[in-house]
Parts: C-alpha cells; sequence; structure tokens
C-alpha cells in the first residue's frame, strides 16, 4: 500500500505497513474462541494488562472515477458526519498512497488513500457501522470498493 517516492515527501505509509503487519498473526483469532488457548491474545492481554478488542481498518481511495480527487474539506465532512458518529471514542487516520486494480479494465491504479484505525470492543451492531460508513463513502464518491480488514487484539491507553 505505502510506497516511497523520492520526489515526493513520505507520509505515515511505514505506519501503515506496520499496523497491517502487527494484524496479520492476530487475524485467525476471529475465526476460533482463543479464550483457553495459552498463549492466544487473551495471554497477551493479560501480559500487557489490556483489554481484549478488535482493530478495524478501513481502506479509502481519494481518486473518483472521473480522475477528479476527494478533496480535503470532503474528506474532513465525511469523517466529522459520518465516521465520527460511528466511533465517537476515537480513531487513528493515516495518509497513503494506495494501489488497486480496477475491476473493470484490469489495470493497477494508484492513487492518495487515507487508512482509518479504529480499536473496538466487540459491538453487537459493529458489521453496521462499519457497512454504514463503506456504504456511505462509495455512494458520496462513486468509489468501486472501501477496504476492510478486521483482527483481534488487546488495548491499553
Amino acid at each position: 500500500m505505502a510506497t516511497l517516492h523520492p520526489h515526493r515527501r513520505y507520509r505515515g505509509g511505514l505506519a501503515v505497513l506496520l499496523v497491517a503487519w502487527t494484524l496479520l498473526p492476530c487475524a485467525p483469532a476471529l475465526a476460533r474462541d482463543n479464550t483457553a488457548s495459552p498463549g492466544g491474545p487473551d495471554a497477551a492481554c493479560a501480559a500487557l494488562r489490556a483489554r481484549a478488542d478488535l482493530n478495524i481498518t478501513l481502506l479509502f481511495g481519494l481518486r473518483r472515477p472521473d480522475g477528479t480527487r476527494v478533496t480535503r474539506r470532503q474528506w474532513r465532512i465525511f469523517l466529522r458526519d459520518v465516521v465520527t458518529p460511528q466511533f465517537p471514542d476515537g480513531l487513528t487516520v493515516v495518509h497513503g498512497d494506495g494501489q488497486w486494480r480496477d475491476r473493470q479494465s484490469g489495470q493497477v491504479r494508484h492513487e492518495p488513500a487515507r487508512v482509518v484505525w479504529i480499536v473496538t470492543p466487540a459491538l453487537p451492531d459493529l458489521a453496521g457501522r462499519i457497512g454504514t460508513i463503506r456504504n456511505e463513502y462509495r455512494r458520496r464518491f462513486g468509489q468501486q470498493s472501501v477496504g476492510v480488514v478486521a483482527g483481534a487484539g488487546c488495548d491499553a491507553f
């Protein structure tokens, strides 16, 4: 996802890679119960004196199908009006450079991106909250998709 361009300022791509890298070992935990497995996420949480949670990463491309860019103002309004009401306790936004394959042409494309990282307990309506954000972004900005990555984790603030 993140790329280095010597002629451009590097903006947090390493952070995106580190977040993704740390989530990889946790992803299988969503598919099974780890409460009784030694060394599972619960053991890691206990060692850190942290609570079990979910790490949700949302991936937003900032280029519309017509080639125009989602402006900073449009992004801020979307974040304020759509994302924040779903997760008012907090989130992190990282600027990135996205790469994706166009579904119609098959060509690999590059575009500026935003990565939203949300740490949350497992909520009964979590899928609905995430769906609201993804659907509204696709509708508002004409996107083919909004990526989502979820993994088990621990938090201590």
